[in-house]
């Protein structure tokens, strides 16, 4: 009787445990930068140079000047988690938005901790939601959305 009765607990935490299937078991990075920009040149420099390497990484990169669609999604994006000012490069990975780079050491040591961490746990893909989300239709973002960058959280308490 113990028997079944522990498959079955392991069972239920297993289906609780899983991710949803708005939550992508291999994240994706999602890039907004400005062409002319050397903030924006770095983080997207590094982030190619990493996927080169890095097995599975999804990476979107959008150019918010060049190309007019990307500006627009910039736009729906930054509308919808609340960021108010035009702020560049912006990373954002599941639910974790970074604003800014500023060195492979610094901010790309704070991406690559992001992407483990929902690869170990999993993250609700935010710009996908707002990507498959008609533009009439309300969607509800993660309460918990994560503003990475310490320099931007102190900016933002002030």
């Amino acid at each position: 009787m113990l028997r079944p009765l522990t498959l079955l607990i392991t069972c239920l935490l297993a289906i609780l445990a899983a991710p949803s299937e708005s939550w992508a078991e291999e994240p994706t990075v999602y890039y907004f930068g400005a062409s002319e920009c050397d903030y924006c040149d770095a983080g997207k420099s590094f982030l190619e140079r990493w996927k080169a390497v890095e097995a599975g990484l999804q990476l979107n990169v959008y150019d918010i000047v060049k190309e007019s669609g990307d500006a627009l999604l910039y736009v729906r994006v930054t509308g919808a988690i609340g960021i108010v000012d035009t702020v560049v490069p912006m990373t954002i990975i599941g639910d974790h938005v970074i604003l800014g780079f500023h060195s492979d050491a610094t901010t790309g040591d704070e991406i690559r901790g992001v992407v483990q961490h929902c690869r170990q746990v999993g993250c609700p893909d935010v710009v996908r939601m707002i990507i498959d989300a008609d533009s009439v239709q309300m969607i509800t973002l993660p309460k918990n959305l994560r503003l990475q960058n310490k320099y931007v959280q102190a900016a933002m308490r002030h």
